[in-house]
């Protein structure tokens, strides 16, 4: 590379700057003689080093004298390479153009050209002179029914074949054989009419001969004539084709003549640059240092190491602390909010969920079903670790509904993204599994996803109810429904109890969702479907986005926040909790979702701990006992982080009515 070069290219320019820090210069006395001096960490890295530059220094000196004739040496080489290439195609241009016209000679193939279009008009002017006498034979055998034997003479003769000469000598007999009968008797004589129908046959068969040789002769005839029109076209292309030919001849002999003379020029700089001259040698090479200039002091250095270490680490950590807003344990949660914990909802992969649903054999549908199936796993897949842990929640709250006497639940989110739209339609689904009557209502009226779960229609719906369009009881969604709907019969059939759940959609999109949330019909509302079903269930927008969610909580008798752990900051969280304190909202407890087993305790209440822990045994048994028992009071009883920590146990009486809760629930539970 020349010196410009390097200096306009950084990943170059750089290193060689560092290199320069590591060098220096000195002459010895009053001689001429130069003292490179390289300081490195390495020894061989200084002696390849100073030794580099000593010879670069010389070829340097070298260039710088010769330099006129290595530009001229530089530019000849660029010069051939161009002009070697534009010769090679050339000469491929001329032997394309050769074998693409099959073109040697253009007077070789003008004369051979002309000769075969000769030999096509003599044979076309045969052919035509044939076809006219056969025209005229054919026009004789349909009037005459016989022809004159010097007719079929010569090349006519030679054509028809001997068989057609004798048929038509034959009929010639017959003919006087005929004249002479009918001397004596008229025509209707049996004689004379056997000679007729002979006659008749042969000429028939001679007309036929005549017309299959008129045909082939006619075929013959047009071939020859597309034959001479494409010999007359390539006698006048050809001149054309001679001038391009030699204009591609010129052209390569004139790269041809460019290359030779580069070439004869290149040999006389390389004659030249062979006696240059060199005024710079080298008179000691470096050698390998033995020993360093500056031994290291590896104590004072490690221990100054290890106190800056220890103090930007403290700092570190210090400052990682102040900016983590998540929520670490379930005890953070709990002491935050001041409310408990009903469920623990692991994170699944959406994707790992439609793989698995699919090996179910429910594939082979489209992937908006495919999704669909994954989003209400409870009901697709209910042997699933994260089915179960619906369950869970569903037992959890189950005790909270009873205890408390409460029949419509409100649960909503502090942001958008938390999962509370899925985890809303997998516990209305487990508490309709375990034999409750659910009505689950979508009261998202701004961005409604519950009937795209269940494959219903969004219209109409809960607006509609509240403005009075409908009864309530016309746009709740049965069971017939959702068969009729995108799931169908196969869908529906999976897992017992969905009879049990009815759904009302959010209806048509109104211009003011509050204000319908808020008004008396929706209390009214309220109180009518409460007295109709188990347990109502609401689905509300998040609680810090729009205020639809504070007004329906001031309505409804218990409200669970669902929280998705990382996802937003304790600030946010804390801030919903009083948003729905100031509405005096019952606030149940908090659903931890998407927890991540990658560290610590809580890998053991993962997706593939529950899937190993409940498997088909546990399902296939009819009968609940206290194995079940012991198995759902162990799983509820310990209470995990998404850090991985283990968080306090549930109180000693709880552990008791949940265990028999779920006893309870495993009696509703079909096999």
């Amino acid at each position: 590379m020349t010196s410009e070069q390097v200096r306009q290219d950084d990943a170059y320019l750089l290193p060689l700057l560092s290199l320069r820090g590591q060098l220096k210069t000195r002459q010895e006395g009053i001689t001429n003689i130069l003292e490179i001096i390289v300081t490195a960490s390495e020894p061989g890295f200084a002696q390849r080093l100073a030794n580099a530059v000593a010879e670069a220094y010389q070829l340097e000196n070298i260039g710088d004298k010769n330099r006129q004739a290595q530009q001229q040496q530089k530019f000849i080489e660029e010069q051939l390479q161009v002009i070697g290439d534009k010769l090679k195609q050339a000469e491929k241009e001329v032997q394309a153009f050769r074998e693409r016209h099959e073109l040697i000679s253009v007077d070789s193939v003008s004369s051979a050209t002309m000769s075969r279009l000769s030999q096509v008009k003599t044979k076309r002017q045969e052919l035509q002179q044939l076809l006219n006498e056969l025209r005229d034979v054919r026009q004789q055998l349909e009037t005459h029914k016989v022809l004159d034997p010097s007719r079929i003479k010569g090349f006519l003769g030679e054509s028809m074949g001997a068989v057609f000469t004798n048929l038509n000598a034959t009929v010639i007999n017959l003919t006087t054989k005929r004249q002479a009968l009918l001397v004596f008797y008229t025509e209707e004589h049996p004689e004379v009419q056997q000679i007729t129908v002979e006659i008749e046959k042969m000429a028939r068969e001679m007309l036929a001969q005549v017309v299959a040789q008129e045909t082939l002769m006619q075929k013959r005839e047009t071939h020859l004539g597309n034959e001479q029109e494409e010999l007359e076209t390539t006698l006048k292309t050809l001149p054309q084709l001679g001038l391009q030919l030699d204009k591609l001849q010129k052209q390569e002999k004139l790269h041809g003549q460019n290359y030779a003379l580069l070439e004869s020029k290149y040999q006389e700089i390389l004659i030249k640059l062979a006696g240059r001259t060199q005024e710079v040698s080298i008179v000691r090479p470096a050698v390998k240092p033995t020993a360093p200039i500056n031994p290291p002091s590896t104590l004072p250095t490690g221990v100054a190491g290890v106190v800056v270490g220890g103090i930007l680490g403290l700092v570190f950590a210090f400052i990682l602390e102040t900016l983590d807003t998540s929520l670490g344990t379930i005890e953070d949660v709990e002491e935050l909010l001041g409310t408990t914990v009903l469920g623990l909802i692991p994170f699944i992969d959406l994707r790992a969920l439609q793989s698995t649903i699919e090996s179910r054999g429910l594939e082979g549908h489209s992937p908006e079903v495919v999704e669909r199936n994954a989003r209400l796993i409870s009901h697709f897949d209910p042997k699933s670790g994260l089915a179960e842990s619906y369950r869970t929640l569903r037992t959890t709250t189950q005790f909270l509904l009873l205890e408390k006497h409460i029949k419509t639940l409100l649960i909503t989110s502090s942001m958008p993204g938390e999962g509370k739209t899925i985890t809303i339609a997998n516990l209305a689904m487990t508490f309709a599994q375990a034999g409750t009557r659910v009505l689950l209502i979508d009261a998202d009226m701004r961005r409604a996803m519950q009937h795209n779960i269940f494959g219903l229609n969004k219209e109409p719906g809960l607006s509609d109810v509240i403005l009075g369009n409908y009864e309530w009881q016309e746009t709740s969604r049965t069971v017939a429904d959702i068969i009729v709907g995108n799931m169908g019969m196969e869908a529906i059939m999976l897992t017992p109890g969905m009879d049990n759940l009815h759904i009302m959609t959010a209806g048509t999109t109104p211009p003011n969702p509050a204000e319908l949330l808020g008004s008396q019909r929706m209390t009214d509302f309220i109180a009518q479907v409460r007295e109709a079903y188990d347990l109502v269930i609401f689905d509300t927008p998040p609680v810090l986005q729009v205020s639809d969610a504070t007004i329906l909580g001031s309505k409804v008798e218990g409200l669970a926040l669902v929280y998705q752990v990382g996802r937003i900051a304790r600030g946010s969280l804390m801030r919903s909790k009083k948003q729905l304190d100031h509405v005096k909202a019952n606030i149940l407890g908090t659903i931890l979702n998407g927890l991540r087993p990658e560290m610590g305790e809580y890998r053991d209440y993962g997706y593939q701990a529950y899937s190993s822990y409940y498997g088909s045994d546990y399902y296939g048994s009819d009968t609940p006992g206290d194995d079940h028992t012991d198995r759902s009071g162990s799983s509820s009883g310990r209470t995990v982080s998404s850090n991985g920590r283990a968080g306090a146990p549930v109180a000693a009486t709880e552990q008791g009515r949940w265990r028999r809760l779920t006893g309870l629930a495993s009696r509703f539970r079909s096999p």
